[in-house]
């Protein structure tokens, strides 16, 4: 069999548009597991609302978490790979923050025990800004004082607002900070918090090279995998695993570079070439 792993983003992707995994696709990764097939989740979200896809899923694997900068190992919750923001990035990136009205969000890599992100105020900010918190409650940490922060935690910063908004700031950040960082905007709202993402991690971080180290450890090649995506943050594995997909309901720009463009999420466009790929 040519294909030795298969990486795939979360929502839009795996999910539906009710946030549910097709029995299709259940079964078909499940038989690919059988087969021996590595399955690895991809994901920008949190690795704390990342479990709960697992339970749905009914397989654990290995997770690459918070857009590239954690991979977990989900049976025994152990940070395998980290790509954290140093923090005199981070300083820098939240004092550039304060000429604008946003509310940033310090990630961190602090499961089980820790917050999984810190802000300065959870009364005040953009209403897309307080959605995502209230789904995040009693998981995050209020504190003014930067310096609280623990150093060797910090991940990401990653903002919440309408895309227009989002993506006038990312250019601004790229201005300001050029290769010092890599940052995108994701169309989160299309999924659940009716909110955009503007997530800013140190330069380097991905997806895709999170999930080399991920393929690197069971000996499988770049042309062993098989990536599946729907939005920016998975353009680079697309561009750059032996066969790249793209989700029906993708983005644009990640069909116009994958091999395939399969069905939409729901149509379980994974299952469609998982199941070609056992045949």
């Amino acid at each position: 069999m040519r294909f030795k792993l298969i990486a795939l983003d979360i929502d839009g992707t795996l999910l539906n548009s009710r946030k549910q995994i097709g029995p299709r696709t259940k079964q078909a990764l499940h038989d690919a597991a059988a087969a021996g097939i590595k399955i690895v989740l991809c994901t920008g979200r949190r690795y704390r609302s990342t479990l709960p896809i697992l339970d749905l899923l009914g397989i654990k694997p290995i997770v690459v978490v918070h857009g590239g900068s954690l991979v977990k190992d989900s049976r025994t919750h152990e940070t395998i790979y980290k790509h954290g923001l140093p923090f005199k990035l981070a300083e820098a990136i939240l004092v550039f923050l304060k000429k604008y009205d946003v509310s940033p969000l310090v990630i961190l890599d602090a499961f089980p025990h820790g917050p999984d992100f810190v802000i300065e105020d959870d009364r005040a900010g953009k209403p897309e800004f307080l959605r995502y918190i209230q789904g995040a409650s009693g998981h995050y940490l209020v504190s003014r004082e930067f310096a609280n922060v623990p150093r060797k935690k910090m991940l990401e910063i990653a903002l919440f607002d309408k895309m227009g908004s989002l993506t006038t700031l990312l250019h601004s950040l790229k201005q300001e900070f050029r290769t010092r960082i890599t940052a995108h905007v994701l169309l989160f709202g299309s999924y659940r918090n009716q909110c955009d993402c503007l997530e800013i991690f140190d330069r380097g971080t991905s997806k895709w090279n999170a999930l080399i180290h991920v393929a690197q450890q069971f000996g499988i090649t770049d042309g062993e995998i098989i990536a599946a995506g729907d939005d920016v943050n998975d353009l680079e594995m697309i561009e750059k695993a032996g066969f790249g997909i793209a989700m029906g309901n993708a983005r644009d720009e990640l069909k116009e570079v994958a091999d395939l463009v399969t069905g939409t999420y729901d149509e379980e466009g994974v299952a469609d070439f998982v199941e070609q790929i056992l045949e």
